[in-house]
């Protein structure tokens, strides 16, 4: 007997686990259908007429500040979002801000702003593919296991297999011109002022957000003690513009900056370090001159660093080394620094820097917490 005293928000998830759906940053991941239904009585709180469309852009964030504005509440004053809908309907958004971290058992940090025509992504992670290989997708969906076969196979052209290779470290599309974004526009000189202006406001977003996304999960509890990481992330003690510049050279494979790198690895800061350490893995062979650094790392104070440098050092030739320090943090019992290392023992074996059965001797027995027993299930499934 409400429905005509009811405001109804009709929306969907962020797609299904088909490839490219759920959880990938392109607009077949995180386009999403919403519908509103105003009974008669509360039609005039409508930004638009019965069967119209409202074609602005949109984030799930509003939703909360929205809902609060139909019954007459002011939001907090920490909530981010626009109104889109009442008396105090705010002006349309100029972009949405789109993100991708751990998914299940899986890490691939990526940042990405749309506005109505373009998308502009950072991949924080090139060094993995888009298509990594986790329980949830795999299990459910045939057409996910089915695409990874026929590339395991070499039937995929190159378009088909981008999706399970390491990505670049920025994309950009023109929407209206590349409906599924497959053709990245970053390095073209037509839209080099575009792709400058959208990724000058990814960094303002990050920074006015204090994205968090920038430390691994394992350092949590050790830097925010006992505060929360956002309250971590809000004081001076989270030099987030240090860090996103350096997370941006680690990214970019760009091997003139190796020094920087390799100093960042003796900073004070454990994010820093841990930075330093992911741009010398970005650049594999290329870290040669890190070597000593990289070494030294392998004892860092904070387990994080020692994986990532474990995994670059075996692009020099030292895998031994590398994997002994992931054998001792799979049995930490902090799971995300178990999961880091684990994804991290993987990723070293598919690059001949291990041999699969040593992997397996490792992982053999451990009883994990999820996620990271997903991890030591797939593991031990390899053939």
């Amino acid at each position: 007997g409400l429905a005509e005293d009811t405001i109804v928000f009709y929306y969907g998830d962020h797609g299904g686990a088909l490839p490219r759906g759920k959880r990938n940053i392109h607009d077949s991941g995180t386009r999403v259908p919403f519908i509103v239904r105003f009974p008669a009585k509360w039609a005039h709180l409508a930004p638009a007429k019965p069967g119209e469309w409202v074609d602005e852009l949109l984030s799930f964030v509003d939703l909360p500040p929205t809902a609060m504005n139909l019954c007459g509440i002011k939001a907090p004053a920490n909530y981010q979002g626009r109104v889109l809908m009442g008396p105090n309907r705010a002006a349309p958004r100029e972009t949405v801000f789109l993100y991708r971290a751990r998914m299940d058992e899986r890490y691939d940090s990526v940042r990405a702003v749309r506005d109505g025509t373009t998308r502009f992504i950072h991949n924080y992670s090139p060094h993995r593919p888009y298509g990594q290989q986790y329980s949830y997708p795999f299990e459910v969906q045939p057409s996910m296991r089915s695409w990874y076969e026929e590339f395991q196979a070499g039937r995929c052209n190159e378009v088909q297999s981008v999706y399970w290779k390491p990505k670049a470290p920025e994309e950009f599309y023109v929407l209206a011109n590349d409906k599924y974004e497959l053709t990245n526009l970053v390095n073209d000189p037509k839209h080099a002022a575009k792709a400058t202006e959208m990724r000058k406001k990814l960094r303002a977003e990050m920074l006015a957000t204090r994205d968090t996304g920038f430390i691994p999960e394992g350092m949590y509890e050790r830097l925010a003690g006992d505060k929360t990481i956002y309250d971590y992330a809000q004081s001076a003690a989270y030099p987030l513009e240090r860090i996103i510049d350096l997370a941006d050279k680690a990214t970019s494979r760009d091997e003139r900056h190796l020094r920087e790198l390799t100093a960042a690895l003796d900073d004070k800061h454990p994010v820093i370090r841990y930075w330093g350490a992911m741009g010398c893995l970005v650049l594999q062979a290329k870290a040669a001159p890190a070597r000593a650094k990289l070494q030294a790392a392998l004892k860092d104070e904070m387990p994080d660093v020692r994986i990532v440098a474990a995994e670059a050092i075996g692009y020099l030739g030292e895998g031994e080394a590398g994997f002994a320090v992931l054998s001792a943090e799979m049995k930490n019992t902090e799971r995300y620094v178990a999961l880091a290392a684990l994804n991290t023992a993987e990723y070293m074996w598919r690059a001949g820097h291990v041999p699969l059965a040593k992997v397996q001797a490792a992982v053999k027995g451990l009883e994990l917490k999820e996620p990271a027993g997903r991890m030591t299930k797939y593991l031990l499934s390899v053939k």
